[in-house]
């Protein structure tokens, strides 16, 4: 199915979170490796490339990480970018869980466009290499200092239009299906949804989940690789002057390929505060899109 992400008007989604209390978890994958993350040529929303023999493995082995993890269900809803490269991550995972004899553990995945990766305009299609050292070498080395401030020559300034969906999206992967909203399921699970998109818009949709800066998406702490799977945990609580949502109510670690430590949104306002007063503060890596 494809189908878009409804539009959810901000203090009506604050309203039905502070109606609530529950325990929400979020998976954001990335897809694997392509034929253009090899050739090391950014795609950002073009359809043009697919999965590389090392990209399906990758997407074997998150797969199967998953299909152990929640062979006895828990995964309640799946959402995935309309793009080529998730669509044929997420076959690969749905088809680990069949390998499992679990494949009704996953739930029919949704499609949507509204998940597709950073749009990067005349520069999709271009060699990393090409970029660094031809005509375009500086506006290069301004995106990747300072990506918040660049700017294409007709005004866009692709991370304030990715950052502006990343927070949509956000939003809207609050709400679970059916109107359920902020709670955990029937069997007293957190409520969990799988996402398989892309780099640049989960290391977007994990800094507005943490309530961090445009800033932040620089920050290599959070990098997604190829395949790599962040959890999210977010706890509403119920209120009467509609926060619903604490800072401390949110935390997350990387999952896959490796468990990193739970961090929560505090601290990691902390460490960025850290980070930047020490200038350790490291450009964005261009294999992200």
């Amino acid at each position: 199915r494809h189908h878009p992400m409804p539009a959810i008007v901000p203090q009506v989604l604050l309203l039905m979170l502070s109606m609530a209390t529950g325990h929400r978890r979020f998976l954001l994958a990335r897809h694997g490796q392509t034929t253009w993350n090899f050739e090391a040529r950014l795609q950002g929303k073009t359809d043009f490339s697919s999965l590389t023999p090392a990209g399906e493995a990758q997407a074997v082995a998150l797969g199967d990480s998953l299909a152990a993890l929640y062979a006895d269900g828990g995964i309640d809803r799946v959402l995935v970018s309309s793009l080529t490269r998730a669509r044929q991550t997420h076959g690969i995972i749905a088809s680990r869980f069949v390998v499992a004899g679990k494949p009704d553990a996953l739930p029919e995945p949704t499609f949507t466009y509204k998940l597709r990766e950073i749009e990067l305009f005349e520069w999709e299609g271009r060699l990393k290499e090409d970029l660094q050292t031809g005509p375009d070498a500086q506006r290069w080395a301004h995106w990747k200092n300072n990506p918040a401030a660049f700017a294409f020559d007709d005004g866009t300034y692709p991370l304030r239009e990715l950052w502006k969906r990343a927070n949509e999206c956000w939003d809207q992967l609050l709400l679970a299906d059916e109107g359920a909203c902020a709670v955990t399921n029937a069997e007293g699970r957190p409520h969990t949804t799988l996402v398989v998109a892309h780099g640049a818009l989960n290391r977007a949709m994990l800094a507005v989940a943490l309530g961090l800066p445009m800033e932040s998406f620089t920050d290599q702490a959070f990098q997604f690789d190829n395949c790599a799977m962040a959890e999210v945990e977010v706890v509403a609580h119920a209120s009467s002057d509609g926060s619903a949502i604490r800072e401390g109510d949110v935390r997350w670690r990387f999952s896959h390929p490796a468990a990193t430590p739970w961090k929560t949104a505090p601290e990691e306002h902390e460490a960025a505060r850290l980070r930047h007063e020490a200038g350790t503060d490291v450009a964005q890596e261009a294999s992200a899109y």
